[in-house]
């Protein structure tokens, strides 16, 4: 796995930690396997965005301060992709 500390997506470290490249509109929701879909984050920040996201999939109660505003704001924005994509291909 790559270390690094810098040019992360969500947050700034000091130290080198391992990272892992997100996809804001998930593979798995037939998203775009591009650069510009793509973020450099933490292993932290990565579940936390999933959560969040799975939490709005399911309507679940969050609590968006709890996460900080950039992981809520890529777990937003994944979350519109999907549901925008979800609306087109309904009839």
């Amino acid at each position: 796995m790559a270390r690094d500390n810098k040019d992360f997506a969500c947050h700034a470290h000091r130290r080198m930690v391992s990272y892992e490249m997100h996809h804001v509109w998930p593979l798995g929701y037939h998203g775009p396997d591009t650069a510009a879909n793509k973020i450099k984050i933490c292993p932290n920040a990565h579940s936390d965005i999933h959560y969040l996201m799975e939490r709005m999939f399911r309507s679940k109660p969050y609590n968006r301060r709890e996460y900080g505003w950039k992981i809520f704001y890529y777990a937003r924005s994944g979350y519109d992709q999907v549901t925008a994509y979800a609306e087109e291909l309904s009839p």
